[in-house]
């Protein structure tokens, strides 16, 4: 039997034929916490390079839309107009219940803008391996 490749659009492509995305491999990086030593490391990353977190995603009260999310210490701002389906949607598959779950996060890095860091997703794992509490980074072979 013979494989069959997933295509996906290559990042950047908006249009046009597909092709098959490049494999990534994962290199670590450091630890979530200390929250500073998180940043400057995502800071030096810039925001063209793809980075993977463990979030902790927060319901609102109401339990019909995400408040945010952190990495450690780091409070985060989710932007989620890169996927396919929201995150609200990833969510609630992950969690029923509606109150908190954690999320493994793939997406490009936009900074820290009023005491937030702003990360803008591109893909989401519902499983996040076990003691993995370090941020990573891609590496394209």
């Amino acid at each position: 039997m013979r494989a069959v490749r997933k295509l996906r659009y290559a990042p950047g492509a908006m249009a046009g034929p597909k092709v098959p995305y490049p494999q990534v491999t994962w290199t670590r990086g450091p630890a979530l916490r200390p929250k500073d030593g998180l940043v400057a490391w995502l800071d030096q990353q810039g925001p063209k390079t793809l980075v993977r977190l463990p979030v902790v995603v927060r319901f609102r009260d109401d339990g019909m839309s995400i408040e945010g999310g952190t990495a450690g210490d780091l409070e985060l701002e989710l932007n989620d107009s890169g996927l396919g389906q929201s995150l609200m949607d990833h969510a609630r598959m992950a969690s029923p219940e509606r109150t908190t779950c954690t999320l493994h996060l793939e997406g490009r890095w936009r900074g820290v803008h009023d005491r937030k860091g702003e990360l803008f997703l591109w893909r989401v794992h519902h499983e996040v391996p076990a003691g993995v509490d370090y941020a990573e980074v891609e590496s394209i072979p």
